[in-house]
């Protein structure tokens, strides 16, 4: 290969770099910045018609279906929009792009939470209710990405039981933003 670079360029590559000081390196790929973390009380200080939990519930809506927009000014470009528009427009806009608005999102997230504190609430009598709902917080968070049947594998090899079986109230099936296909992952534990 040398021989080929003597050729083409009429010097010595182990010649030139003796001769530069530069030491034949491949080159380091640029790192690109680290996106900045979206503050949602600086995100929604500004705007009027979007409440904190509906503002948490786009926040997750976004880390399900499409994580580049939880970026804070395209964050606050969605709050923007809602803000001129109306959140009708915008559950339109979302149902259009993403097959599933915020406010059906919101209710699917409703319905999960009841039956994931249902389930603990019989399951582990043990903590205090205030215990619970961090729990479930958490527990609900990871199931609105993952999905409720990913939800239930964990619960089944923890305690025997899923929603579906041990919740009076659940329905068979979940509407389809539950179940999803997205993978476990290694440290959910519930």
């Amino acid at each position: 290969m040398n021989e080929k670079l003597k050729e083409k360029y009429g010097k010595d590559i182990d010649l030139a770099t003796r001769q530069t000081g530069a030491t034949p390196k491949s080159p380091k790929p640029s790192r690109s910045p680290k996106s900045p973390k979206l503050d949602l009380s600086k995100a929604t200080k500004e705007f009027t018609n979007m409440s904190r939990k509906d503002a948490e519930m786009l926040q997750i809506y976004f880390e399900k279906y499409d994580p580049r927009y939880l970026q804070p000014r395209y964050f606050k470009e969605i709050l923007h929009y809602a803000e001129k528009y109306g959140m009708k427009f915008l559950n339109y806009k979302l149902n259009q792009k993403y097959m599933q608005s915020l406010d059906e999102f919101v209710l699917e997230a409703q319905l999960l939470h009841n039956e994931v504190f249902e389930f603990y609430n019989k399951i582990d009598k043990s903590s205090s209710r205030s215990q619970l709902k961090k729990k479930v917080s958490k527990i609900l968070h990871w199931g609105l990405l993952n999905g409720r049947d990913q939800i239930n594998r964990i619960l089944i090899d923890k305690y025997g039981a899923d929603l579906d079986s041990f919740n009076s109230a659940a329905s068979p099936s979940m509407p389809s933003v539950l179940q999803s296909n997205y993978s476990i992952g290694a440290n959910a534990t519930f």
